[in-house]
């Protein structure tokens, strides 16, 4: 179970979240060994996110991560801790330590993008139209059962 207001991981039996302290709304069980059906949600959302994951240094220190297709909570923020959520990652990319982010006209930094866009689509996910804070941050939709 994860924390409905910050997303942290949190033992099936809280009542509060021990990261942020607020209350967690109560979850109704359903009764399975009656005849009637529960409903569950079927969609399975994910983003592309650029993580960080190493450094190279030198005269011209680098920043090293990988693009993650990260699964997505209803409530919008990333699921789980790190690495419990990812999907699907990207081949390994390098930054120079000053920009932060992926360059979009970087032939590898759009390859390796491109490989991971592939990756899901294959798997069964379909994009959604819905822009994100940079070029790569793409959400995805995909039936779970």
């Amino acid at each position: 179970m994860y924390c409905v207001h910050c997303g942290i991981k949190l033992p099936a039996e809280a009542k509060f979240c021990h990261q942020c302290g607020q209350a967690l709304p109560k979850i109704e069980t359903a009764d399975v060994s009656s005849n009637s059906e529960v409903t569950v949600n079927e969609n399975l959302t994910c983003e592309i996110i650029y993580q960080a994951t190493g450094e190279r240094w030198g005269i011209f220190p680098r920043d090293i991560g990988e693009f993650q297709a990260r699964l997505v909570n209803p409530a919008g923020f990333q699921a789980g801790e790190q690495g419990e959520a990812v999907i699907a990652t990207s081949a390994k990319i390098e930054i120079m330590s000053c920009s932060f982010n992926p360059d979009q006209k970087n032939k590898r930094h759009r390859k390796a993008f491109e490989d991971l866009l592939q990756k899901l689509l294959q798997s069964g996910w379909r994009q959604v139209d819905k822009e994100g804070a940079a070029w790569y941050n793409i959400t995805f939709r995909k039936n779970c059962c």
